[in-house]
């Protein structure tokens, strides 16, 4: 059994603008560094000992995990898969601009069909499984980050038997497609930035309990 955290990266620029920040890169704010750094320190008075840290790429990953191993000084290994979901067309766009969007035809994923940003974001942001197929215009669906996600996670753990208690530094839409998958009930909101869940990995069996 493998002991897996999930740590969501500290405030960004982005975040505080209400854009979706998807695959381009953003800062962390002065909040987010206080808020990586409280992150930290939590972890290690929870005695959290991680063998190894996982990280996104992303400056906003790469930053926080940087303030949490001040703590824990753990090795560091950076996983391009670990990266946050492709928002396409809408990258870098503020929220209320991509609810103003009038599909025209009707924008269409899997079996449902959308005629606005307000329905885009309605199904892309709701729990239910259902609608992991949401994917915004040329980006990527729900299903498909998450299954890259977790392919990084299990792929290593699968190498490196040796390895019981991982520590993963990314973002809050794949982390919350993941843990919605695997352990529904551990979410009821938004994941916040700096937040941490833990799932149990069953090392023998190949995935989460």
């Amino acid at each position: 059994m493998v002991k897996v955290y999930f740590v969501r990266h500290g405030e960004t620029f982005l975040n505080i603008e209400n854009r979706l920040a998807g695959q381009i890169e953003t800062e962390l704010t002065e909040n987010g560094k206080k808020q990586a750094d409280e992150t930290g320190k939590k972890l290690f008075d929870l005695g959290v000992k991680p063998d190894v840290i996982l990280c996104s790429p992303y400056k906003r990953a790469v930053k926080t995990a940087d303030f949490i191993n001040k703590y824990l000084k753990a090795p560091i290994e950076y996983k391009e898969d670990l990266k946050e979901i492709n928002f396409g067309d809408c990258e870098g766009v503020h929220i209320d601009d991509v609810k103003n969007l009038v599909f025209n035809p009707p924008y269409v994923c899997g079996e449902f069909v959308m005629h606005n940003g307000v329905e885009l974001r309605k199904l892309h942001d709701s729990f239910d499984q259902k609608y992991n197929c949401i994917a915004h215009p040329n980006g990527e669906s729900k299903e498909q980050a998450r299954e890259r996600f977790n392919r990084a996670i299990t792929f290593y753990l699968n190498e490196h038997k040796e390895v019981k208690t991982l520590l993963v530094v990314a973002h809050g839409s794949v982390m919350r497609n993941l843990i919605l998958h695997v352990a529904p009930h551990l979410i009821k909101e938004k994941i916040k930035n700096g937040e941490v869940f833990m799932l149990n990995y069953e090392a023998d069996k190949g995935f989460f309990a």
